[in-house]
């Protein structure tokens, strides 16, 4: 489940997810307030996926409901929480409206996860919405290491431990933590990506009918992947069309692997299905390579206590 970047939607949304893969009567999450009405919700059915291997994968962009399905997977050790940690939202806000047609957003109680652990950042004396670049300035995107020293000594002064249903301790850190770190790649700008679309655009328009010829006897999606990943495929046809055109230095811009992505990419948009355009992208995700080996075999947690 990729929840990259998914600032979350609806409570009961989450927990339908949830329940379709969690077994029994499990806890999912809760709600406390102050001066609010507390609510459990459990498993309820018989869901479609209780047995077999699940990943949940996260980042510094997930949030609120997204925390609530990747913390119960986690407390629950139903799977594994790959990535970086969680944006840190965890507020259950009620809508008043007012009657000049404004409305208040008043926030009444916070979520936690089946352990027990509170998925909310602080927000007292801090710049809410600047505290995940804080984190980039610390350092904690890129090393697993700064990660382990964020969960030591987290924002929110949380000191207690929790434990998975297995007894594994995980800590409360102002989001949820992953079990499998993996940093941020800042190898490949946004701006230098987008230099290189653009010159890859204008190779398959004036190159159309070299491509198709080439691709004809490619056997699939897969296969297109693997000969662009493997054989570099059309990598030395795009350099001499970069040298043609006075660009080469554009392709220095970026690393050959992230090259062969693009490619690859691009060529599938333009000549193959919707389906296979997905494949290339998931193909040299290295979030999914990644997950896709942990699901294997076991390998040790981000906190090894």
């Amino acid at each position: 489940m990729d929840l990259r970047q998914n600032f979350g939607g609806f409570l009961e949304t989450a927990v339908s997810i949830l329940d379709e893969i969690i077994a029994g009567e499990d806890l999912l999450v809760y709600t406390k307030g102050r001066k609010y009405t507390d609510e459990q919700y459990h498993a309820r059915k018989k869901g479609i996926f209780e047995q077999g291997k699940i990943a949940v994968l996260i980042d510094e962009g997930s949030a609120s409901a997204s925390e609530i399905l990747a913390g119960a997977v986690q407390d629950l050790d139903r799977g594994l929480v790959i990535g970086r940690r969680s944006f840190g939202k965890g507020l259950v806000q009620n809508q008043i409206q007012l009657s000049d047609g404004s409305a208040l957003r008043l926030t009444v109680a916070k979520y936690f996860t089946p352990s027990g652990r509170n998925i909310q950042k602080p927000y007292k004396n801090v710049d809410y919405n600047a505290e995940v670049y804080e984190r980039f300035k610390k350092g904690e995107f890129f090393s697993a290491h700064q990660l382990s020293d964020s969960i030591q000594k987290p924002d929110t002064g949380e000191t207690k431990v929790y434990y998975t249903k297995n007894k594994r301790i995980v800590k409360a850190s102002g989001g949820i933590t992953p079990d499998y770190f993996i940093p941020l790649d800042t190898t490949n700008s946004f701006q230098n990506i987008q230099e290189i679309r653009s010159e890859l655009d204008d190779f398959i328009t004036e190159n159309k009918d070299f491509i198709q010829s080439k691709i004809a006897s490619v056997q699939g999606c897969v296969a297109l992947n693997e000969s662009i990943h493997k054989k570099d495929l059309f990598y030395n046809e795009f350099v001499a069309h970069l040298k043609k055109r006075n660009t080469l230095p554009v392709i220095k811009l970026i690393n050959k692997q992230k090259l062969k992505e693009l490619i690859s990419i691009a060529i599938s948009k333009r000549f193959y299905s919707e389906e296979c355009y997905q494949h290339s992208i998931i193909y040299f995700d290295n979030f999914v390579n990644f997950t896709q080996k942990a699901l294997q075999k076991k390998l040790p947690y981000v906190s090894k206590k």
